[in-house]
């Protein structure tokens, strides 16, 4: 299991360069940018204002991320177990968290469907393969 602390895991949402896609999952378009999950990593981030040219621009990290909605740049995550609202602004790509809600959603099974119990201080966000 990857374990993050609690402290961690509400810290570990960070605006990187743009990275290698490991796992890609579900896609999200909002105005012109697209966001591609990679599961359990965080989002990639790419400018779609020329289709026929899309940029790939940053990676926004968020440790146990498997989806998001989007509505009036209001950005509902999960994270892990935890509901993340954060507010992201397109025209700088500076974000803000503005609500955490803990233990929202079950503990990330392993793929095998085993449950790590964590102590009440750390959170699974990830599986390694075997």
């Amino acid at each position: 299991a990857v374990i993050l602390k609690r402290s961690e895991l509400n810290s570990s949402i960070v605006l990187k360069e743009e990275q290698a896609t490991v796992e890609p999952a579900k896609i999200y378009v909002i105005e012109d940018y697209i966001f591609v999950n990679d599961k359990r990593r965080g989002f990639h981030i790419f400018d779609n204002s020329d289709p026929a040219n899309t940029i790939k621009k940053n990676f926004l990290t968020i440790p146990g991320a498997t989806d998001i909605a989007i509505r009036n740049n209001n950005f509902y995550i999960n994270q892990a177990t935890d509901l993340v609202v954060l507010t992201f602004d397109l025209n700088d790509f500076s974000f803000e968290i503005v609500k955490r809600v803990e233990n929202v959603f079950p503990k990330v099974a392993s793929p095998d469907g085993d449950v790590h119990y964590a102590d009440d201080d750390s959170v699974v966000v990830n599986w390694l393969e075997k």
